[in-house]
């Protein structure tokens, strides 16, 4: 988690104490508050409101939520191998990208609806460039592999509002 933050927020050039304000929380199939996603996503953010205790107005609260059974089918398809760091990264900071733009980027302008397929593609170039600005020989394979330059295409019924979930596929 520690590496796909950091290098979301020096893409983006978020200082300190705006990363700090972000509210969010990353759960497993371990935690509890884990639910089943579709077979096809890797992961999943989700705005949620949070209550504050002392009754002060409510504020925004982000969940990511890895898909772990398809993580590991994804991994084993591939022929990832046994070190999943570099495929975690690399699904962190996509889920990071989606998290800074439903906060910051498209929180200001709640008017404005992008079809699922548009947000993805958008996601999936910024998190390529986030991910390809150092070399980095471990990366690489999944880059080539996971973040395509042409994402792959996305349901484009409905539409995409900051306020709506986003799941990230791969298939």
């Amino acid at each position: 988690m520690d590496e796909a933050e950091e290098r979301t927020i020096h893409y983006y050039c978020i200082p300190p104490y705006r990363w700090q304000q972000l509210r969010y929380d990353l759960v497993t199939r371990r935690d509890c508050e884990w639910e089943p996603l579709p077979e096809a996503a890797l992961a999943q953010v989700q705005l949620l409101q949070q209550v504050r205790p002392s009754g002060k107005a409510s504020c925004d609260f982000y969940r990511i939520q890895l898909n772990d059974p398809s993580i590991l089918i994804a991994a084993h398809r591939e022929n990832l191998g046994p070190d999943l760091y570099p495929f975690l990264v690399y699904i962190l900071t996509h889920e990071m990208v989606h998290l800074v733009r439903l906060s910051t980027i498209l929180r200001d302008d709640r008017e404005i609806r992008l079809s699922p397929a548009e947000e993805e593609s958008r996601v999936y170039n910024v998190a390529h460039r986030i991910l390809s600005r150092a070399p980095d020989r471990q990366m690489a394979p999944i880059l080539s592999k996971f973040c395509l330059a042409n994402p792959p295409d996305l349901p484009a019924s409905g539409q995409f509002s900051p306020a709506s979930a986003s799941a990230f596929s791969h298939r």
